[in-house]
């Protein structure tokens, strides 16, 4: 239960970004991280944008595909902007620009939340708590990774909710203080256009690197407050559905396996 007494429309933006998918022109995959969310947590209320990054050619796939975006904005109360040839990070900056609300929530449409989470309750720390900035919602256990979260730590100060301190900086699902962004990290990213999300996570990631190289994380974290969703070594809160996998690239995939086992099998035999 929140302490605050401000409604979740008013503290929290949620933010989609989608392109035209293999699977289009059916919109399942955004669907389903859009009912996934509401099932997890309350954002009941809460403004939800979703930019489409329209393709050039367009085409008849295309055109039913938008269609049915439209339709689905509609049935559930979906902000749809059209952006044609835009891309991730400019539709991004475009979002950041957009929203009224302290807090924004970045889901891209092929992530899904797999546990519950108290959004009211992260809200009421990011609240209190000026030092958290980015609490992402890992798709791995909250341990350290080589080249991503090889830094961790608990957050022993906030007793609300657990939180894990990283040295990673990363664009999946995650709710940001709006105001960090547009003090600091937009101007890290810059508004040059960028191909997909090329642009912000790797320029935000390596920038705080640095920080930690030169000043030492102790130093570098309250200033970039990045976070993980729940403590040390819990469990994964979301999964990548990852709508851009078809059938034909996973036969693929399997074909590619088969003639490497093909090729290794050959050798061996020829080997005396």
């Amino acid at each position: 239960m929140s302490t605050s007494p401000i409604p979740m429309k008013d503290r929290l933006t949620i933010v989609t970004t989608t392109h035209l998918l293999p699977s289009a022109p059916s919109v399942s995959v955004l669907r389903k991280t859009v009912a996934i969310l509401r099932k997890s947590m309350n954002v009941e209320g809460c403004r939800h944008l979703v930019y489409y990054d329209q393709p050039a050619d367009g085409g008849p796939r295309q055109e039913k595909y938008l269609a049915n975006l439209e339709r689905l904005a509609a049935s559930h109360a979906l902000e749809l902007n059209v952006r044609p040839r835009s891309g991730l990070k400019k539709n991004l900056i475009e979002a950041i620009g957009a929203t009224t609300t302290p807090y924004m929530m970045f889901l891209e449409h092929d992530w899904a939340f797999r546990r519950p989470v108290k959004i009211e309750t992260l809200l009421d720390v990011f609240d209190k708590y000026d030092h958290v900035n980015h609490v992402r919602f890992n798709m791995h256990n909250n341990d350290s990774y080589f080249m991503w979260d090889h830094l961790i730590e608990p957050e022993d100060r906030i007793k609300e909710i657990p939180l894990t301190r990283t040295s990673a900086w990363s664009n999946q699902a995650h709710v940001a203080r709006v105001s960090k962004w547009r003090e600091d990290w937009l101007d890290i990213i810059g508004p040059e256009p960028d191909v997909r999300s090329y642009g912000v996570e790797e320029k935000l990631y390596w920038a705080y690197g640095r920080d930690i190289y030169t000043k030492g994380f102790h130093v570098a974290h309250p200033h970039w407050g990045t976070y993980l969703y729940g403590g040390m070594h819990a469990r994964p809160f979301v999964h990548h559905t990852n709508g851009s996998v078809t059938t034909a690239s996973l036969l693929e995939y399997g074909a590619k396996v088969k003639r490497l086992f093909q090729r290794i099998a050959a050798r061996n035999r020829s080997e005396p």
